[in-house]
């Protein structure tokens, strides 16, 4: 009888410990409901997947908790005596995802965590479109000079598209504004017709283009009567852990620096990578203004019509100090529709460094910039091109409520840049500004 009483504690004592050692196995004993869907670590091929819960024991309705990355859903799902179920209100993005279940059973409290993760299509981890339409119509009966009474339409409607792709560590987006322009102008020459911008035109119909604007100036509106894309930028980037690396191609933002290309706004291609620390980029773009793709894509080495660069820096001390060096030339031969010269022509280049600091997060930052131009701002004559210098050092701050910045410039008198980018010459100054604000941003 001895014996068989030992041997009996023996087993509850090795169950006790295997119950222990698998505490995931006694909290599923433990637990009121069983997931039916999705399982833990299962993927689903939604982005709008269904929940399914059954539960094992009795559960008190008014005490069911659900929530999806802290997100409550309770409201969403229908629940009965055997278990409930929903349907993912939101659209959940490709990757790891979480359920949480809570409530009170017939064996008291429970909890349940179950992960996840969700991707849209089989082929690509997440892929998303938007497409956003405007249309303004325009109609008004007018009355000529001449005494006859005339009916001006115009139609103008616009569709702004962005479409992103993603599968691992790649994504493309690409964006664009397609636009339908349609003007009909009945009336007859010398009578007051409806122009593009809305007004009346006391002299005749009046084509989108300007012919008259084109001759004195040398510019031409970049509007066009029927369907145009005015603008499209395709983008290709990769982000690993060590690398990034993107290519932009369509209508770009080149930044360089202040003193320089501060906002460039042209059609061409940009490439950049990353690796740790260093970091180089080029660009290749046209010299002047274009419209769309009226032109191309602005690809290029052509120092009469297009611009081009690289930079390249390296980030130290843990991305508190920057070095940074920046190369471009390149010129524009015509006048485009938002500049425009007497010149016949200009060309040059600049080059120059950038070095930034930021020891104590945003309580004191310094950039310090120098940049030597040789530009030539008419190649129709013999004079060639003029050579001179920038320098430009910014020191400032914030903290709490106040920030501060003290800069001092200068530019020499001869000091310019191709593209028609009219930057400050012969200037001089120290600025100090305290400025109360809300708050105050690092440069990083």
């Amino acid at each position: 009888m001895f014996k068989r009483s030992v041997v009996f504690h023996t087993l509850v004592a090795v169950f006790c410990c295997l119950s222990v050692a698998n505490p995931a196995a006694a909290e599923e004993q433990n637990t009121a409901i069983r997931m039916l869907s999705p399982r833990a670590g299962e993927k689903i091929l939604s982005n709008h997947p269904d929940i399914q819960v059954e539960f094992t024991t009795s559960v008190d309705r008014d005490s069911l908790l659900v929530m999806l990355d802290d997100n409550d859903i309770t409201a969403t799902a229908e629940i009965t005596d055997t278990g409930f179920h929903c349907r993912v209100p939101m659209a959940l993005s490709a990757g790891p995802h979480t359920i949480y279940i809570a409530g009170n059973g017939a064996n008291g409290p429970f909890e349940q965590e179950i992960p996840f993760s969700s991707r849209q299509y089989a082929t690509v981890d997440q892929a998303s479109t938007t497409n956003e339409w405007t249309v303004n119509m325009q109609a008004g009966n007018f009355h000529s000079n001449h005494g006859d009474d005339y009916v001006g339409t115009s139609i103008d409607s616009t569709l702004q598209h962005e479409s992103m792709v993603k599968k691992g560590n790649w994504q493309v987006i690409l964006s664009g504004n397609l636009r339908l322009l349609e003007q009909n102008h009945s009336g007859p020459t010398g009578a007051d017709t409806f122009s593009g911008n809305g007004q009346n035109d006391a002299y005749g119909p009046r084509e989108t283009t300007s012919d008259s604007q084109a001759q004195n100036q040398g510019s031409i509106d970049p509007e066009r009567q029927g369907l145009d894309l005015n603008t499209v930028l395709m983008t290709a980037q990769y982000q690993g852990t060590d690398v990034h690396t993107a290519f932009e191609l369509g209508d770009l933002q080149i930044v360089e620096s202040k003193n320089t290309f501060a906002g460039l706004a042209r059609n061409g291609g940009q490439l950049s990578f990353d690796y740790h620390n260093l970091y180089v980029s080029g660009f290749s773009v046209f010299g002047k203004d274009t419209f769309g793709l009226h032109d191309g894509f602005g690809i290029g080495f052509d120092d009469d019509d297009h611009l081009y660069g690289f930079s390249g820096g390296v980030h130290l001390l843990d991305k508190r100090m920057d070095v940074k060096g920046f190369y471009m030339q390149g010129g524009q031969q015509e006048n485009s529709y938002s500049s425009w010269s007497q010149e016949q022509g200009n060309s040059g280049e600049v080059y120059g460094f950038l070095l930034t600091t930021d020891f104590w997060d945003g309580l004191l930052f310094s950039e310090f910039e120098y940049d030597r131009s040789d530009f030539d701002p008419n190649t129709g004559d013999t004079f060639g091109g003029n050579r001179d210098e920038a320098w430009r050092l910014e020191i400032g701050g914030g903290r709490d409520l106040y920030n501060y910045d003290i800069t001092y410039e200068r530019f020499g008198p001869d000091y310019d840049l191709p593209g028609n980018l009219s930057p400050n010459k012969d200037y001089l100054s120290v600025v100090s500004e305290p400025v109360p604000v809300t708050g105050y941003k690092s440069f990083h």
